[in-house]
């Protein structure tokens, strides 16, 4: 089965996310400073979040799809023989 094109968003989403999120949190424990910066942090982190969830849920769902398209016979138990 070929790879869904969503997947190619997977990687770019996780590593943008991790940056998104470690920067909202720098912005919101005042390690770094911007107006509006708890705002902005805020934000920021939740993008983030939402973001690695959705390359984690997404390479998730694509191996629960491929497991259950793969043609294995059932195993055979010795009641079946």
């Amino acid at each position: 089965m070929s790879p869904h094109p969503v997947l190619r968003f997977t990687g770019p989403a996780l590593l943008i996310g991790a940056a998104a999120t470690l920067f909202g949190a720098l912005l919101i424990t005042d390690a770094v400073t911007l107006p509006n910066g708890l705002l902005i942090g805020i934000i920021s982190l939740c993008l983030g979040i939402g973001l690695v969830i959705f390359g984690i849920m997404t390479r998730a769902a694509w191996r629960i799809v491929v497991a259950a398209n793969t043609d294995t016979p059932p195993a055979q138990t010795e009641e079946q023989e």
